[in-house]
């Protein structure tokens, strides 16, 4: 009975024991996942392997942490860094080593309800939340592969890269993993068939002898694993790792037996979005759109650029398999695309095929609105050229929008503000109410009210037309996305030339027709004003400006101050006679230029006119520059 005990005893004791690395390099070939790492460690992944010829098998162990059971360790053979049709082991302590295949990179792996036939010498433990496994594996196993053929992994004939992972362990699913280092791989691809003996292992990097493989973990996020070889990989900018801040990345692979194409977005963080569209040219117009956020992949379509698109949440045309995943604060998706879609755009159903079109690929990211998508500012990105989704793999890099173009809007926005809230709302009262003022002073052999009023219409005017061409050369032209604005826009442009070209063939005062001028003068003046008015209105809430909230109710302020201030001048005239002064040369705001009343006295209110026209004037610099510096803000 005691000697019954005593086996039992050891029994137990045998299988608490840690796997031992002091044969690494010697009687077995060790990786080590980061470098130079204990097993012990929770960071930890560690995997060996060695040949038995007597038995044609491999005896491999694993080690990594698990938890308090509620995490896994899992190690995989694949013809590449990447993860797709990858020959799969993992297990969590507590369970016996469970067995599948990765068919697709970054979808949920295809698990096996039983062993496959050949794995036999399973044990599992886990010591101090490090699960430790050992299983025999034989030379050759066949799996189903992402094409639905089957696929032959001989570690005795064929090298294989070596992919190792951790990840959550919820309800006996696995979860994605998440980036190195919890996702690591060999860079070469290892002979299996090395003797130990010829390898002194270092950590995860071994040193070996003129004939054997050396094995290293590759550093690079796993994101990037497989561009230019087994994947198209589109980024910006064209440096950046993915999965980094502020880098965009998308990736395509083509299957063809399956027609579709496998995508994969990364780059916002938690509580923002990431976008691709696919267009025609580089406008954000028409386009077929994909985005996702930390709960869902979205599908839509942008149909007018600078507006917002409308989206097919429950309607995920040609998309199958979504996920989407956060992990460490950099959201990731993956879905398939099936190679041709319909989607609506400004002008009707429009197709999107990949196998006989080229698309421009656009990126962008920005923060969510509830459950809307915000304006991306210039976080935002296109190829330069229309990409074949067939081609081979390919590594890419995308332009991002020109800072000069930017800098071009924001000017074209505060030469338009200058000209119309300052020069032409100063240069239009003082036409109209201090034509009697500095009754005895002129500037060069003219009224000094007329030169005032002079330089500030020139003065708007230039800034006018400077901002006229200003947006057409950023916009390349007409913009047909920006509603009703680029169109008010043109025609007060006209307007503003169109009235100083009248002031120079005005007829002389007295004569037959200045009448005809004084009321043309006016209304153009007055049209112009207004309508410029109205296009700042429309403006500020465009997009491409990205104004605060606040930017329309400062423009309804200003409106009400200007007209208060209007108001109190015009009381002011008529209580002291100075509309009756020149009531005779009508219209009211006529421009006689150089008829000027020739009294000597100053006229009564004076004074208090020219304190009110000061007044009105730093309030107007206050609005001015409260857009100015917010425009002067914009990313």
């Amino acid at each position: 009975m005691n000697s019954l005990k005593c086996a039992v005893i050891f029994a137990f004791l045998q299988a608490a024991v840690a796997i031992d690395t002091s044969g690494c390099g010697s009687t077995k070939n060790c990786l080590y996942f980061p470098t130079g790492c204990s097993p012990t460690d929770s960071t930890c992944i560690f995997f060996s392997y060695v040949w038995d010829s007597s038995t044609n098998v491999f005896n491999m162990e694993l080690t990594g942490s698990t938890g308090n059971n509620n995490q896994y360790v899992g190690v995989a053979f694949a013809t590449s860094t990447v993860m797709r049709d990858a020959e799969l082991y993992y297990c969590t302590g507590a369970d016996e080593i469970k067995s599948g295949t990765i068919r697709d990179e970054r979808s949920p792996p295809t698990p096996e309800a039983t062993l496959q036939a050949g794995i036999v010498h399973v044990t599992a433990q886990t010591l101090s939340g490090v699960a430790e496994c050992v299983f025999q594996r034989p030379a050759s196993i066949t799996k189903t592969i992402s094409t639905g053929a089957d696929f032959t992994f001989d570690l005795e004939t064929t090298p294989f890269n070596v992919l190792v992972a951790r990840g959550a362990y919820t309800g006996g699913a696995l979860e994605y993993h998440g980036p190195a280092p919890a996702r690591e791989s060999t860079t070469n691809q290892i002979d299996f068939m090395a003797d130990p003996a010829a390898t002194t292992t270092a950590g995860a990097t071994t040193t070996t002898t003129a004939t054997t493989t050396t094995p290293t973990v590759s550093s690079s996020s796993d994101f990037d694993e497989g561009c230019g070889t087994t994947k198209t990989c589109f980024r910006s900018p064209t440096d950046c790792t993915a999965g980094t801040s502020g880098c965009l990345f998308a990736s395509w692979i083509y299957d063809a037996a399956a027609n579709n194409f496998n995508f994969e977005l990364v780059g916002a963080t938690s509580g923002s979005y990431v976008a691709v569209a696919f267009s025609d040219d580089k406008l954000m117009e028409s386009d077929d759109l994909y985005y996702c956020t930390s709960s869902a992949l979205v599908s839509g379509a942008i149909q007018i650029a600078q507006r917002q698109p409308p989206l097919l949440p429950n309607q995920l045309i040609g998309v199958s398999e979504p996920t989407n995943t956060v992990d460490g604060g950099v959201l990731s998706c993956t879905f398939k695309r099936d190679a041709s879609v319909m989607k609506p755009s400004a002008s009707g159903e429009k197709t999107f095929n990949f196998l006989t079109n080229q698309y421009f690929v656009l990126m962008a990211t920005g923060p969510m609105d509830g459950d809307n998508i915000g304006y991306h500012q210039t976080n935002r990105y296109q190829s330069d050229t229309g990409l074949n989704f067939t081609a081979p793999p390919e590594n890419l890099g995308g332009a991002g929008v020109s800072t000069h173009k930017r800098n071009m809007v924001k000017a074209h926005a505060s030469l338009m503000i200058l000209a119309w809230l300052t020069c032409a709302s100063i240069g239009i009262l003082i036409a109209r109410h201090f034509k009697p003022m500095w009754h005895d002073s002129t500037c060069f052999s003219t009224k000094v009210w007329f030169q005032i009023h002079r330089g500030l219409m020139i003065t708007a005017v230039v800034a006018t037309l400077l901002a006229f061409i200003l947006i057409f050369s950023s916009v390349e032209g007409f913009s047909s996305n920006a509603g009703a604005h680029p169109i008010i826009g043109i025609v007060v442009t006209i307007l503003a030339i169109a009235n100083p070209i009248m002031a120079l063939f005005r007829p002389h005062p007295g004569t037959p027709r200045r009448w005809i001028f004084n009321w043309g003068h006016w209304f153009v003046g007055s049209a112009a004003r207004i309508l410029a008015i109205t296009a700042i209105f429309l403006g500020v809430d465009l997009t491409a400006l990205d104004l605060p909230e606040w930017d329309t109710w400062a423009l309804v302020g200003f409106v009400c101050y200007h007209v208060v201030f209007e108001i109190i001048l015009e009381i002011l005239s008529a209580i002291y006679g100075h509309i009756d002064s020149y009531k005779k040369k009508k219209p009211s705001d006529d421009m006689p230029m150089d008829d000027e009343s020739k009294e000597n006295m100053a006229p009564k209110g004076a004074t208090v006119k020219y304190f009110v026209l000061i007044l009105y004037s730093f309030g107007n610099l206050a609005f001015v520059l409260a857009f100015l510096a917010a425009i002067g803000q914009m990313d």
